[in-house]
């Protein structure tokens, strides 16, 4: 049915019911009957106008017999259309016999919901009430105020029996805005809780006292229960307040933290305290609360972002928040936090921070930071102390922005020192970088870092030392900063590429993972090697071996540079001058004459000879040598003069000599040193000596040196001891102590210039780095495989040659022995032949993968200061490989 036939259903009924109630005379009854006739009709079909307006007119019509019509034409009703009519009139009428009627026919009202509602009731039909949605609890919460005994109380009945949650929700709800008494009395009775609204399920939860739904509720709760703790409900709003004061939950105690701190309310303080609520977050919300609830000892503790809020609590609207904010900060614990308050002082000129610091005697880690606060501050004493000579202030004054500069500025001033002037001088941070300290280094940084200078902090990689030039890379890498130049803007992403993994930074650890010495070419000569020198001006090393060669070997090409073969004996001897000549002496099993030669370009000269081998060859001064044999003779020669200077026969042959470096004294070994001056051979008269250790033994010397200063004599013996000749031109007894113990005969022994070493080699092949005086061991690498025969270093302590009776002879470089001072040292002191030392080290892949990322990274830095300088490439270094040394018309005599 359409509307407009639904209104012309309207009003044909209402008007129909117009006629059943008109009073004419003579027509009045016809129309009353035939309007009865038309509305049971109209009934009959479904009209709920036609149906409620025959329930109303059993209820008002005077005419009896019209009365019992319409109520039998009701009994009839089938259409639920027509029922919801009779119905609806029953409800506005509340007639009588109409509900005795509806009552038989047992068939509730299906709308409107009101009607429905009443109808369920008059035919006691409740489980259909108790199962209804929220749509019918308006009407049945009017039902229950009804006049009817009968029907209000069905209606209590149903509505404390609901089932429907959405139903149950509505009805709390309007419990909630009416607080009708019967209600409450429903809620409470029924145990309604409802679950949402929010505050609607607080107030029935508080109503119901059921006090766990509270405080185990979240942080969506804390609204809610706020209102309720001013509810018009006494018993409501108690319980709300125990809950507020017995909080589980941390969000919600950390919502009322939070809400205190932004709104201040009574209530909320009042909770905080007697509750001692102390959410670990916010920072904000943990410090002012535990200020409130007076736990100095935890505000004291707090990191250096809670400073910030101390400094705001400090002027807080409540006495004790203030109070205690500047106790806490008066006391605090972390370093962090205490250079924070400095910090403050410094950049914001906080007053309350400057008193506090002061008050507190907190000052900065980092020196330059300390410098800069004791300036401000007006701590001259300290300040005078610390940075006497100004130039920790100078570095941060030329660092420094505007306002900073302005606020120095006005302390000198305000000071009228005029030696502070030198101040406001700056310093050029690239003139003396070298000569910066740590902490000037750091403040420099620091500053730069600060003020965004990267381009001022990318120069500064090229000038100071390797851990400097690494954190600035590091720092740089985290912005997104490049450099102009495009050859800068490539080293600065190698670098970056090489800082972002781990690098050997510290000297002792790189010690630990680098080798003491690196092999880097193995030579195989004719015959066996007796012995070898390093020229001390150019890159060759002469051989002497048992095939009557003296060979010269260029080692930074690789190539045989000379051969020497007019020797009636093999070479057991090769030593250099200090001007570059080389001597050759001869060795032979019988007793021949073996004579002493010099060599200089291809000529070879006689110097003198001895009867049988020539046992020692020592140069000292520029133009003289001392030879020894197993004639029992020393002769001292003069090598520009090719003259005898002096000469000596002993009643023993000397197996080892040397020379001190003095130039003054050589001693004589066998089993026991014999000392003599130089030139003239004089006798030096030697005290007795005794042994500090038992295991050391006296036996047959086979190598020996003199300490750097002279005093001390180390002798190599045969059974494989180093022993210590202290003070052995002392007066008093010799005192012998054992430097190494090795396995065989020691074959060589050598101190390394500048580097308070001496290498000790066994014939086993084992060599061993001590540190002198206290000879400690250092580190050692093996010679395997072979028996050692010889042992030499380059004049510089560069390079070391290793010779085997097997006619091999490896070239070692040691100047990965240099590496930790590399470190140390300024990038701008660095010079060429540094980056030779590094590329030869990463080139021999002997290193670790750590140390190798360290040496590039250092081998960028240095390759680019010395980009345009052409000596690199004529820096000594050691050709790799592995050479044969081929040479005609061999005769070995061993």
């Amino acid at each position: 049915m359409t509307i407009q036939s639904e209104n012309r259903a309207d009003n044909s009924a209402q008007h129909l019911e117009n006629l059943l109630r008109n009073q004419l005379p003579l027509v009045g009854e016809i129309l009353r009957r035939t309007a009865l006739k038309s509305l049971v009709r109209q009934t009959l079909a479904g009209s709920f106008p036609a149906a409620k307006a025959l329930g109303k007119a059993m209820s008002s019509n005077p005419d009896h017999v019209l009365r019992q019509d319409a109520g039998l034409a009701i009994s009839k009703l089938a259409p639920q259309a027509s029922l919801n009519g009779a119905w609806d009139a029953w409800c506005e009428t509340r007639q009588p016999e109409l509900g005795q009627i509806l009552l038989k026919l047992g068939q509730p009202a299906s709308s409107p919901l009101r009607t429905r509602v009443m109808s369920l009731l008059w035919l006691d039909k409740l489980s259909f009430l108790e199962n209804s949605d929220k749509e019918m609890i308006e009407p049945l919460i009017q039902a229950c105020q009804d006049s009817e005994r009968k029907l209000a109380e069905r209606a209590l009945q149903a509505i404390a029996k609901l089932k429907n949650q959405n139903a149950i929700n509505y009805l709390c709800s309007l419990w909630a805005q009416t607080r009708l008494t019967f209600l409450d009395k429903i809620i409470v009775q029924a145990g309604y809780l409802a679950r949402d609204p929010s505050l609607v399920r607080m107030l029935t939860a508080l109503k119901l006292n059921r006090i766990e739904i509270v405080l185990q509720g979240k942080g969506e709760v804390v609204e809610p229960l706020l209102i309720c703790c001013n509810d018009a409900d006494i018993e409501i709003a108690s319980r709300a307040k125990y809950c507020l004061y017995n909080l589980q939950n941390e969000e919600m105690i950390q919502m009322i933290c939070q809400k205190w701190l932004d709104t201040r309310q009574p209530l909320l303080e009042q909770a905080i305290v007697q509750a001692h609520y102390l959410p670990p977050k916010p920072l904000k919300v943990h410090i002012l609360c535990a200020l409130k609830l007076a736990r100095v000892d935890i505000a004291c503790k707090t990191i250096a972002d809670g400073v910030n809020e101390l400094l705001e609590d400090c002027q807080d609207s409540d006495q004790v928040v203030r109070d205690n904010a500047r106790q806490a900060l008066l006391n605090l614990e972390s370093i962090e936090a205490r250079e924070r308050l400095c910090q403050l002082a410094i950049e914001q000129d906080n007053p309350i921070a400057k008193e506090i610091a002061l008050a507190a005697g907190y000052l900065p880690q980092e020196t330059g930071q300390k410098a800069l606060f004791l300036f401000l501050m007006q701590q001259w004493p300290k300040y005078d102390a610390l940075d006497f000579d100004q130039r920790l202030m100078r570095v941060i004054y030329e660092t420094a922005d505007s306002e900073l500069r302005q606020r120095i500025v006005r302390e000198i001033q305000a000071t009228g020192n005029t030696s502070y002037l030198g101040i406001l001088a700056g310093m050029d941070e690239h003139a003396n970088v070298g000569s910066y300290s740590s902490d000037e280094i750091q403040t420099l940084l620091n500053l730069l870092a600060g003020a965004h200078e990267w381009q001022k902090l990318w120069d500064l990689v090229f000038e100071l030392a390797l851990p400097w030039s690494v954190k600035i890379v590091q720092t740089i890498a985290n912005t997104n900063w490049i450099p102009f130049n495009s050859e800068d803007q490539s080293i600065l992403l190698e670098l970056i590429n090489l800082a972002t993994s781990h690098l050997a930074l510290d000297g002792n650890d790189l010690i630990k993972m680098a080798p003491i010495a690196i092999e880097r070419a193995h030579l195989k000569a004719p015959g066996r090697i007796n012995s070898v020198a390093f020229s001390p001006s150019q890159p060759v090393l002469a051989i002497g071996t048992g095939s009557r060669h003296a060979i010269l070997w260029n080692y930074k090409q690789g190539q045989v540079e000379q051969v020497f073969n007019s020797f009636k004996h093999s070479i057991g001897k090769v030593a250099y001058t200090k001007s570059g000549t080389l001597l050759c002496a001869e060795r032979s099993l019988r007793q021949e004459s073996c004579t002493v030669y010099t060599t200089q370009s291809s000529k070879i000269s006689s110097l003198g000879t001895h009867t049988g081998a020539i046992t020692g060859l020592e140069t000292f001064d520029e133009n003289f040598v001392l030879t020894t044999g197993r004639d029992n003779r020393a002769v001292v020669w003069d090598i520009a003069k090719h003259s005898l200077v002096a000469e000596k026969k002993f009643d023993f042959w000397p197996r080892s000599i040397c020379s001190s470096p003095d130039a003054k004294k050589a001693a004589l070994f066998h089993h026991q040193p014999s000392l003599v001056s130089l030139p003239d051979l004089k006798t030096v008269f030697i005290p007795s000596s005794r042994a500090d250790n038992s295991q050391i033994h006296i036996s047959m010397a086979h190598c020996a040196v003199f300490s750097l200063d002279s005093k001390d004599v180390i002798v190599g013996q045969l059974n494989g001891q180093a022993v210590i000749y202290h003070d052995i031109f002392g007066e008093k007894q010799i005192r012998k102590s054992l430097l190494t113990q090795q396995s065989g005969p020691v074959e060589g022994l050598i101190f390394l210039p500048n580097r308070n070493l001496i290498l000790s080699a066994g014939a086993s092949g084992l060599i061993q780095f001590h540190h002198w005086p206290d000879c400690k061991l250092t580190g050692s690498i093996t010679y395997s495989g072979k028996r050692l025969t010889s042992l030499q270093t380059s004049p510089d302590g560069a390079f070391m040659a290793t010779g085997s009776n097997e006619a091999e002879l490896i070239l070692w470089d040691l100047r990965i022995l240099e590496v930790p001072s590399l470190l140390s040292q300024p990038i701008a002191q660095l010079k060429p032949d540094h980056l030779a030392v590094i590329n030869s080290l990463i080139e021999s892949k002997q290193i670790n993968p750590e140390l190798e990322r360290t040496l590039e990274f250092l081998r960028i830095l240095i390759q680019h200061r010395y980009r345009y300088d052409i000596e690199v490439d004529e820096i000594p270094t050691i050709q790799m490989g592995e050479f044969d040394i081929l040479i005609d018309d061999e005769t070995i005599d061993q």
